[in-house]
This record gives C-alpha cells, structure tokens and sequence, in this order.
C-alpha cells in the first residue's frame, strides 16, 4: 500500500525561532473583522505547503485528490473576501470549502502517518496548513454562528508547526508577527472597530524580504 521513504530529505530546523509568535490572547483582543483577516492572512501564508509537503508515498486514490488543494484555495480567498467586506459574501461557498479544507487537513495527517512519519516531518505541514484554512472560514462564521466555536490560537499554533516541519520557522514566525503588529498599530491609530473591513493589501507582500529557502512560490 505504501512504501517509507527516507527521512533524510528533511529540511533542518534552523536554531532561530525568530521573533516570538503573537498569543491567543492577542488575537482576540484584535476587532473582529481585523481578526479574521489575521487568520486569512496566516493561511495565504501556509497555503503552498498543502500541496508542496503532501505526502507522496501512499497510493491511495483519495488522498491525493487534486479537489483537496482548490477547496482551501478557495477557503483562503473566501475568508479574505469576508473580512474585506466585513461580511461573508457566499455563506455557501465558504461552508462548502471550509469543509474540503477541513478533509483536507486531516487526510493530509493521515496519508502521513501511514507511510509512518515521524511527527514534525515535512510532510505534515500539508495538514498544518490546511487546517489554518479550516480555521480562518470558522472564525468568520462565528458571527452569524455564534454556537460554533473558534479556537483562535490554534492557527497560531499551526502556524508555528508548519514553520518548524519546513525548517522556516524564523522567517515564519517573522512574518506572521509583523502581520500582527501591522493590524494592531492600525487598529489603535485608526480606531478600527469589530465593523472595519480589512482588505489583504493591508499587510503588504506575504514575505518582505523575501520566502524562506525552498518554500514553494505558488500556493
């Protein structure tokens, strides 16, 4: 069914983890519609790994569906439509790819562990990444859904993990805190309320000085 591949590929984790990662607590002090855009932002960042780190070794059909990629494309770009129109614009369209995100996420774990990789290999990244996805769509959703819950620091923490399977956590955790800083100056500057539409122009490019070594260029 599926064959191990050698773990010596791997990307080594670089001995900088960079600037500290914003909390839990800080990204729900963030207004509402600011915070969403956060999460959308995480996500644009990690998209790529979905289909860069997805484990290539296992041969079952259904867990290298081309399908998985486009929906959290799709889930991405439905969440940086809602929180830049401080509304979702398709409730449809964004439950309909929060949900192929959310397979995706855990097929991507799953595919993963029955080549038996070690937990923190590259390849999981595909899941961290999908699921960070699965969450920016369900953090926008809790206003209109306000019995779904939203574990906001999750994508923090996915963030985080996908850093360190790619060996890019400096540059990651760097990118994802200058995001932060950036709303959270404008919130304060601007009075930015729960209401204020956050459009992805507002962070500037995904990587300032550049993406990490390897890390893919097309999401």
């Amino acid at each position: 069914m599926a064959k191990k591949k050698s773990e010596s590929s791997a990307p080594v984790e670089r001995k900088s983890r960079g600037p500290a990662l914003p909390t839990r607590d800080q990204v729900l002090a963030l207004p509402f519609w600011p915070r969403i855009a956060f999460c959308a932002r995480v996500a644009r960042r990690l998209v790529p790994l979905v289909a860069h780190c997805w484990e290539t070794e296992v041969e079952i059909k259904y867990l290298r569906k081309a399908g998985h990629l486009r929906g959290t494309r799709s889930c991405v770009r439905q969440a940086e439509l809602a929180a830049a129109k401080a509304g979702i614009v398709s409730e449809q369209a964004l439950y309909d790819a929060r949900g192929v995100a959310g397979t995706a996420a855990s097929q991507a774990e799953y595919a993963a562990e029955l080549v038996k990789r070690k937990k923190g290999s590259p390849q999981y990244a595909a899941s961290y990444a999908a699921s960070a996805a699965e969450l920016a769509a369900t953090g926008a959703f809790t206003r209109t859904r306000p019995d779904w819950n939203c574990e906001f620091g999750q994508i923090i923490w996915n963030a985080d993990e996908a850093g360190k399977a790619f060996g890019a956590s400096a540059a990651v955790n760097a990118a994802v805190r200058a995001d932060y800083e950036t709303l959270s100056r404008l919130v304060a500057e601007k009075q930015w309320a729960d209401e204020t539409p956050v459009s992805p122009r507002t962070f500037g490019p995904l990587w300032p000085d550049g993406p990490p070594e390897g890390w893919p260029t097309r999401p």
